[in-house]
């Protein structure tokens, strides 16, 4: 029993090093999926903005509304919801809200 133990002790160091290049590889498809649904985000926002008046009040509704827009989006690309969820979406999302509470929709971009 030691042995077969052992031989799959070593069978999994010996794997290490191809499942550490798997996992960078994941890892980076996962953030350039974020990557682009963000900019998706921040597109449509700003897309949304009127052009002259109103601005302020439209960017509001907009922030009020981000769930609404999410799901238009996530129907609009078919994008899963996975990727707007909070636990997947962390990091980005709250970038995403201090770039939407911080600054103009017409700026961002």
């Amino acid at each position: 029993m030691f042995e077969a133990e052992q031989a799959d002790l070593l069978q999994d160091l010996s794997t290490l090093p191809q499942n550490g290049t798997i996992r960078k590889v994941n890892e980076l498809v996962k953030r350039a999926r974020l990557v682009k649904v963000h900019a998706i985000i921040i597109s449509h926002l700003k897309n949304e903005m009127p052009s002259v008046f109103g601005k302020g009040t439209k960017q509001q509704e907009l922030i009020n509304g981000l769930a609404e827009e999410f799901t238009k989006l996530q129907r609009m690309y078919k994008i899963p919801a996975v990727y707007f969820s909070l636990s997947f979406f962390f990091f980005s999302y709250n970038m995403l809200f201090n770039e939407l509470f911080s600054s103009s929709f017409s700026k961002i971009g």
